[in-house]
């Protein structure tokens, strides 16, 4: 079973932020090449995204026009639509709405759009309610479900729905399987600078932030002093409220964070507050590289050691700092890999092949100027689509 996601595509943010898609390049049906593909080779799940189109001002999996009319009717989809996780609670970023809606007003208004499944919702009381008032017709209840069980029909689950576990864990875990996967993470690896130093020599000495020092250990010395290190190696979020800590991240702290557009505002009532604050909400932020962040990895440079910078991009896009040359010896894109395959790349254990999938512009001056919805419209773009260098480079 395929599952498509995110519906209707994250490219176009506006200003590159997560919260509302917006197309002023008039280049929509552009973004709807690879679900035409999916839709074609026969993907029967789909997943909307956390943002909202100007079209309507809602959440896209609160939005009839964009699940029904374009998903459905226009793209000839016959799968079932899952909201991601979050959504229902978030509510349908409409700002006439925005407060005055209950989990329940939500909930109507997504089985009504036309999405059959809500991701990490388990009141079903609601929706029985819903449909007794008469708000969701049981027609609707019966399509959604007929589009969810053709998933456990093609998979054969009603004709043999036992399984062993002992097998389910032998194919999941397989060594093969795990090769494949911790490949994939190598070659998603991009490297875009590299001012000679890197593959890292054997047998140094090295100082890391955000990276597993146990795993580290494997490859070099690690030392708690980066004045001692041979090489300095930092493995960094491009938010500021995200820290790495090894595969899966860290949680973002609590509490608002001053200058941050996601913190509360005085104008804002109780509810629009609280989902302001949500962790599954996007939000509104300068996507530019934080500054703590930044001045922190130029004094680990003021050492006179040289500094690799890993940076793990955690919102839709990012701007990274325009000194950054001048302040790292090597910077690499790394999204999501383990810190052992970070470390496979650095110490030329593999040799990078990834190649960047989209532009990084070099200013939110250049962000704001391009229009969302084309590609390689950014002026003077930090990195280029398609760039990535390699140890032969």
């Amino acid at each position: 079973l395929v599952h498509l996601k995110h519906w209707p595509g994250a490219g176009p943010h506006k200003d590159g932020t997560g919260q509302w898609l917006t197309y002023p390049g008039n280049n929509f049906d552009y973004h709807l090449i690879p679900w035409k593909k999916g839709i074609e080779k026969g993907a029967l799940a789909a997943m909307g995204y956390y943002s909202g189109t100007f079209y309507d001002s809602l959440n896209v999996n609160y939005s009839y026009h964009v699940s029904t009319e374009i998903l459905y009717n226009q793209l000839g989809f016959k799968g079932a639509i899952c909201t991601d996780w979050g959504v229902v609670g978030r509510g349908p970023l409409k700002p006439s709405l925005q407060g005055k809606t209950t989990l329940k007003d939500n909930m109507e208004m997504i089985i009504n759009a036309g999405v059959d499944q809500m991701g990490s919702e388990t009141n079903n009381q609601l929706v029985l309610e819903l449909v007794k008032e008469g708000r969701v017709s049981e027609e609707r209840i019966n399509q959604a479900a007929g589009r969810i069980l053709q998933w456990h029909f093609i998979l054969g689950l009603f004709e043999n729905p036992y399984v062993d576990p002992e097998a389910a864990t032998k194919i999941v875990q397989s060594e093969k399987n795990q090769k494949l996967g911790y490949e994939a993470q190598l070659k998603s690896i991009v490297l875009l600078v590299n001012e000679g130093v890197l593959p890292a020599a054997e047998n140094i000495k090295i100082y890391v932030e955000g990276i597993d020092k146990e795993i580290a250990a494997g490859y070099a010395t690690v030392v708690d002093d980066p004045v001692k290190a041979d090489l300095i190696l930092v493995r960094t979020t491009t938010e500021e409220e995200r820290s790495f800590q090894g595969f899966g991240g860290g949680m973002p702290g609590a509490g608002p964070r001053p200058g941050q557009a996601n913190a509360p505002r005085p104008q804002m009532n109780a509810a629009q507050a609280a989902a302001a604050m949500n962790p599954f909400a996007p939000r509104e932020v300068n996507i530019d590289f934080p500054a703590k962040k930044w001045a922190n990895i130029k004094t680990l440079a003021r050492t006179g050691k040289p500094v690799v910078v890993a940076f793990n991009p955690t919102g839709s896009s990012c701007v990274l700092p325009a000194d950054l040359r001048n302040v790292a010896k090597g910077a690499i894109m790394i999204f999501d890999a383990l810190d052992n395959a970070l470390l496979d790349i650095v110490f030329g254990k593999f040799k990078p092949v990834g190649k960047l999938t989209f532009e990084i512009p070099s200013s939110m001056d250049a962000v704001k100027k391009q229009l969302e919805d084309l590609p390689f419209d950014s002026e003077n773009p930090a990195f280029k689509f398609g760039d990535g260098l390699s140890y032969s480079d």
